[in-house]
C-alpha cells in the first residue's frame, strides 16, 4: 500500500505542472473545404527553431545546480505539426518539406523565449513540496515567410503563451494539461489562423500560375 502511494505521487510529479495556453491570436476551429484534386495545389515548406535559454540557463542552490529550460522544441516536431495540420486543411494535394521551394513555399522560424524566472521558479516550488503556488510564463514567436514561384509575397507574425503552474491540487490537471498538450494546441491553432489569413487575402487556393504584370507601353504607342 505504501509503495502503491509512493508510485502514485511519483507519477504525478513526474507529469509536471498544469499548463495553460494563452492565445495571443484569435482561436481558430476550421472545417476542411471541399476542393476537386484539381483545385487543389501542391505546397512546400521548411522549418527553422531558435531555442533560446533563460536568464537562470545555470543557476546553483543548495548545491544543485540547473541548466537549460524545459520550453524548447525540435524542427521535426514542429514540421510533424505543420504537416499535418495544413494537410487537413483541405488545400492542398501534398504538404511536404524540402530544401528546393516549390512554386508554393512557406517558411517557417519559430522562436522559444522562456521564462527568466523558470529555474528558480520550479526549484522554489519543489523545495516547498509544492504547497505554495508559484507560477511563470514562457511565449513562442512563429513567422510564416510565404514565396509564390520563388518570389517572396508576405510574412506573417504570431505569438503564443503558456503559463506554467507548480501547486500541489493542480499537479493532477498535468496529465492532462502539459508542455505536450500545449505545443499541439499552440501548432494546431496557429496553422488554422494562418489558412485563415492565407484564404483572406487570396493566396488560397493556391494560384496555379504566376499572374502576368501588365505591359508598359511607351509614350506615343497604341495597342
Amino acid at each position: 500500500m505504501k509503495a502503491g502511494l509512493v508510485m502514485a505521487f511519483g507519477f504525478l510529479l513526474f507529469s509536471g505542472c498544469a499548463t495553460i495556453v494563452k492565445h495571443d491570436i484569435p482561436v481558430t476551429d476550421r472545417q476542411p473545404v471541399s476542393l476537386s484534386s484539381e483545385a487543389k495545389g501542391d505546397m512546400t515548406y521548411s522549418v527553422a527553431v531558435h531555442n533560446n535559454m533563460p536568464d537562470t540557463a545555470s543557476v546553483e542552490m543548495s548545491g544543485v545546480t540547473m541548466s537549460g529550460s524545459e520550453w524548447t522544441t525540435t524542427e521535426s516536431e514542429i514540421s510533424r505539426g505543420i504537416r499535418r495540420y495544413f494537410s487537413e486543411s483541405g488545400f492542398f494535394n501534398s504538404v511536404k518539406e524540402v530544401r528546393d521551394p516549390g512554386d508554393f513555399h512557406i517558411q517557417f522560424d519559430v522562436t522559444m523565449n522562456p521564462s527568466p524566472s523558470e529555474n528558480t521558479s520550479s526549484f522554489f516550488a519543489g523545495l516547498t513540496l509544492f504547497l505554495i503556488p508559484v507560477w511563470y510564463s514562457h511565449n513562442s514567436e512563429w513567422v510564416a515567410t510565404l514565396y509564390e514561384h520563388g518570389e517572396k509575397s508576405e510574412s506573417f507574425f504570431a505569438r503564443e503563451e503558456v503559463t506554467q503552474v507548480w501547486w500541489l491540487p493542480l499537479l493532477p490537471v498535468g496529465l492532462f494539461k502539459n508542455l505536450t498538450f500545449a505545443g499541439r494546441e499552440i501548432e494546431k491553432n496557429y496553422v488554422n489562423g494562418l489558412v485563415s489569413d492565407l484564404q483572406a487575402k487570396g493566396y488560397l487556393p493556391v494560384k496555379k500560375e504566376r499572374v502576368p504584370e501588365p505591359a508598359v507601353l511607351a509614350p506615343g504607342s497604341s495597342e
